[in-house]
């Protein structure tokens, strides 16, 4: 018959092998939740100087979530389009078109971005130019935004709606300019605060002669990718509200605010489809209606 020590010792053994268990148990927890992290792709429209506050964060991200980050930054939407219809990129710091056109394929809207100094959209023609109204912007040649761009293409589109021109090219703020102080354009569409931005540094003369602030255009936003699951993003976000405050401002994010609501922005995007396949027809002229 086992004594009282044998049996205290088999007892003993059995807690130590129970525990043991738990703690790989445990463990491989940890492990299944490391596993759930994976490469991170943050995509941007930017250039120049606003860079540089991306590639903080990309290093700020790396070291507190322990993954691989890359940071792609694009000039224009162009590319963060073609980069969201693939599912490309999991974080995306996107204005209120491209906000709208990720949400569409699935992205979801994590933080507000502050930028509402963007959301009234000028048409601006050469000071000593002819044109007065919009309806003097018959068969002129527009330089319009890329698509994607709330305030450089969706309003403008918006706005002259009923009007026939002579030609579209595409361009940023900046090459639009450049093409009206050359006459290579007639009119050219921006966000208010690019032109203020261009008026500082250039000595062209030009002449606002449509501003939009009627159209209820959203924030920015913030999206995650679908495709990263719940517990990293819960991991993402937690980072992103702890960081520095200079990091946030510098990359636009809002930690506290409301998320936009993006249904009637989206709704307003979708009304434009009929003109938007005449621009792609590359016809000449372009009836916008």
């Amino acid at each position: 018959m086992p004594s009282r020590r044998s049996f205290l010792n088999q007892s003993c053994f059995f807690l130590s092998l129970c525990s043991a268990r738990l703690l790989a148990s445990c463990s491989g927890e940890a492990g299944i939740s490391t596993s759930l992290k994976r490469q991170l792709l943050i995509g941007a429209v930017a250039d120049g100087d606003q860079i540089a506050p991306f590639q903080e964060l990309e290093g700020y991200l790396e070291q507190e979530l322990g993954v691989p980050i890359d940071l792609e930054t694009t000039p224009n939407e162009l590319r963060a389009i073609a980069q969201i219809k693939q599912n490309a990129w999991h974080l995306i710091f996107a204005s209120p078109g491209v906000a709208a056109i990720a949400i569409a394929e699935g992205y979801v809207p994590i933080f507000s971005l502050n930028s509402a100094t963007h959301l009234s959209s000028v048409l601006v023609v050469r000071d000593d130019s002819a044109i007065k109204t919009l309806e003097d912007v018959n068969g002129a040649t527009l330089a319009l935004g890329h698509r994607g761009s709330a305030t450089a293409y969706f309003v403008p589109l918006w706005n002259l709606y009923g009007i026939t021109l002579n030609k579209i090219v595409f361009a940023n703020a900046n090459t639009a300019l450049t093409w009206l102080e050359q006459s290579i354009v007639d009119v050219a569409a921006m966000s208010q605060a690019e032109l203020e931005a261009y008026r500082k540094r250039s000595q062209i003369s030009v002449r606002v002669i449509s501003i939009d602030r009627r159209q209820q255009v959203p924030a920015g936003s913030v999206v995650i990718s679908p495709d990263i699951d719940q517990n990293q993003q819960i991991l993402l976000e937690k980072a992103m509200k702890q960081a520095h405050p200079n990091l946030i401002q510098g990359t636009g994010y809002v930690p506290n605010a409301p998320i936009p609501q993006y249904e009637e922005w989206i709704a307003f995007i979708n009304q434009l489809q009929r003109i938007e396949g005449r621009i792609r027809e590359d016809i000449s002229p372009v009836p916008l209606y």
